[in-house]
């Protein structure tokens, strides 16, 4: 028998549930299948965003199909689910603001050839407003909602001579309202060789972009560049030359578009800069202990940065440690090493940071006789405790990739892929949990 959409809400499938704890469960014979990237997303009011590619049946070998869900802080569905043609589809993008949700799916054009489109729904309905195509010859690098239903793409096109950066604008009824193009590194043959994009989630608010370049002479540069949403041009900010013996290991980019990047050094224990708030400077950013690996995460909102060492660290050789730092305009200052012995044996997959600035942690617990999934929050007085256990029916296996997302108000959102084998079917489907944080201490 097909097991249906199931939504268990309220306290009926949480653990230590609170109100509005809530879990759904999407099961259907044509597989429900999260995208490996861009698959989830929650909104600025709480709302829950999937991409799941479906096939025809269980042992078909591409999709043809897309399911484009929507849920509300209260785990229900307030319009009609979206699907849409995706013949072997891929995601290339997702943004979402206020109920509303920009999808770019890259489909099979019948030909052998791919391409790019993009689809808005608005608060109200499954329906798409509008669909545009996209040039095949770009790769979406960020996606945002932009004014009243409009959007604004940024891409990369690859040139033998010179990359570029594409910006291309929709207004909100879908026309093209035009693109503009700036080479992708500051100097000319260069290429990129690690990169982020930041894109904006207010009306008139910039792209940054954040990138390290290298180029056939060994000029070597990492840089930052803002592209001012309103002019619609890019300007360059904070640029740094990279002598010989140094390089990036990891860039990203904070909530409020600060910028981070850990520096590797021929000999040296690792180094961590950053953007002022202007973006207009790097500064070095005083590292508690030296570290000999470079972290396994950066987490940065508009109040906080988190440097979580690896755990394997020959310098810095305690295990399960995070360095917590406070932003102001002057950087990043560290405030507090916060060391969680009760992670041993816990393997995370995926963090977050919560929007009370709590650390949120999805993985297994290897302790256990069985696979445990659990979803655990950490703060910076060294506590880990478990906000939830995942388990999962016997005849259900998990498959793909799992998000874990902070939502507004303090809930933390898990969306997987799993595989249940019903004895007479095989059905691939998602399962997404909602879980409220007790109030921080």
């Amino acid at each position: 028998m097909t097991k249906p959409i199931v939504c268990f809400a309220l306290l009926a499938c949480a653990f230590g549930a609170h109100a509005a704890d809530w879990r759904m469960d999407i099961f259907n014979p044509m597989t429900n299948e999260l995208a490996d990237d861009h698959g989830a997303r929650v909104d600025d009011q709480g709302y829950v965003h999937l991409q799941a590619f479906n096939r025809p049946w269980a042992q078909a070998d591409r999709y043809d199909t897309a399911h484009l869900y929507t849920f509300d802080a209260n785990g229900q569905a307030p319009w009609m689910w979206g699907l849409t043609l995706a013949r072997d589809g891929t995601s290339c993008g997702l943004a979402a603001r206020g109920g509303q949700r920009l999808d770019c799916l890259s489909v099979d054009d019948g030909g052998g050839n791919r391409q790019p489109r993009l689809e808005m729904r608005r608060s109200g309905g499954g329906s798409p407003a509008w669909q545009a195509p996209l040039p095949g010859d770009v790769a979406v690098r960020g996606l945002a909602i932009d004014g009243a239903g409009g959007a604004l793409v940024v891409a990369t096109r690859d040139a033998a001579w010179q990359p570029s950066i594409v910006t291309m604008r929709f207004a909100a009824d879908g026309t093209d309202a035009g693109q503009s193009s700036t080479p992708a590194c500051p100097g000319f043959g260069q290429h990129i060789e690690r990169s982020r994009f930041h894109m904006p989630t207010l009306d008139g608010g910039p792209v940054v972009l954040a990138r390290a370049c290298a180029g056939d002479f060994g000029d070597r540069t990492l840089s930052v560049d803002v592209f001012d949403t309103t002019l619609a041009q890019w300007s360059p900010r904070a640029s740094r030359w990279l002598p010989p013996g140094e390089s990036v290991e990891r860039i990203e980019i904070g909530a409020d578009g600060r910028v981070y990047a850990v520096l590797a050094h021929d000999g040296a224990p690792y180094d961590l800069i950053a953007t002022d708030a202007t973006l207009g400077h790097w500064r070095p950013v005083a590292l508690p202990t030296p570290l000999g690996l470079p972290p396994q995460a950066l987490l940065a909102d508009a109040q906080r940065l988190v440097v979580i060492p690896d755990d394997a660290d020959p310098i810095w050789p305690t295990p399960h440690s995070a360095f917590w730092y406070d932003l102001d305009n002057g950087g990043p200052y560290w405030l507090t090493i916060g060391t969680y012995p009760s992670l041993a044996g816990f393997e995370v997959r995926a963090r977050a940071l919560s929007a009370d600035g709590r650390l949120l942690l999805l993985g297994d617990d290897a302790t256990q006789p069985l696979p445990s999934e659990q979803l655990r929050f950490a703060g910076r007085s060294g506590d880990a405790d478990i906000l939830a256990a995942l388990p999962l029916e016997t005849y259900e296996t998990r498959v793909g990739r799992g998000y874990l997302l902070a939502a507004p108000g303090g809930a933390a959102i898990v969306a997987r892929t799993l595989r249940a084998d019903l004895g007479d079917a095989i059905e691939t489907g998602v399962r997404v949990n909602q879980y409220d944080l007790p109030p921080a201490p």
